[in-house]
């Protein structure tokens, strides 16, 4: 099953969308490979997060929320591991 990727980075909030990662992002990935990607699609800027070349995850976190009725597409959410994403 794949996931919609959802970016919060100082503090900006993006989608990583197909084509702005290598590949697509399967739910089952581990918070490592999320991360990873996640570096990739923000390195590269994404709708909603400015392209840094420098960026470092260290530190944040993966959420997964499953897909479900009222939201049919799982979502993987990177974020600051402190409660309002503050770096």
């Amino acid at each position: 099953m794949d996931a919609t990727l959802n970016i919060t980075y100082n503090p900006e909030i993006g989608d990583a969308q197909q084509g702005e990662l290598p590949d697509q992002v399967p739910y089952d990935s581990s918070d490592a490979e999320i991360l990873r990607m996640a570096t990739e699609a923000i390195t590269g800027g994404l709708p909603g997060i400015d392209a840094d070349p420098d960026a470092d995850l260290s530190g944040y976190v993966v959420d997964r929320f499953p897909a479900r009725e009222d939201m049919p597409v799982a979502k993987l959410s990177v974020r600051d591991k402190t409660a309002f994403g503050s770096n």
